[in-house]
């Protein structure tokens, strides 16, 4: 048995929480606009990992052999496959398009400086 796929899973579910609890924290966090650079350029990066991740999905789903599976909707899993795989591929246009906005989001947010007050 291939342990790979749950490893993998468990990886990504991980990701999840540390995601939600990010999501969390903010809720109660003040930000000036300097301090949301490092926040943006970590979300940047997390977002561009994503592409790599759907990129092996997407190769996984190419490979799979529908002979193997069965749809319990009474489909043809060829079909399943088919479908899953553009809608993966859907997915990683858009994670590009999201990673460009963040990119350029940190890159306006980089040229900021804080002015500092004389007592």
């Amino acid at each position: 048995m291939n342990d790979q796929p749950l490893s993998l899973a468990g990886c990504v579910a991980e990701a999840a929480e540390t995601v939600r609890e990010a999501n969390h924290a903010v809720t109660t966090a003040l930000f000036a606009a300097t301090d949301a650079y490092d926040v943006v350029g970590h979300v940047s990066v997390l977002v561009h990992r994503h592409g790599q991740l759907l990129d092996f999905l997407t190769d996984q789903l190419r490979r799979a052999d529908p002979a193997g599976y069965v749809d319990d909707r009474g489909h043809d899993p060829s079909t399943a496959l088919r479908d899953a795989h553009g809608a993966l591929t859907d997915a990683r246009g858009l994670v590009a398009d999201v990673g460009a906005f963040l990119d350029r989001a940190h890159n306006h947010l980089g040229h900021l400086g804080r002015i500092a007050l004389e007592d």
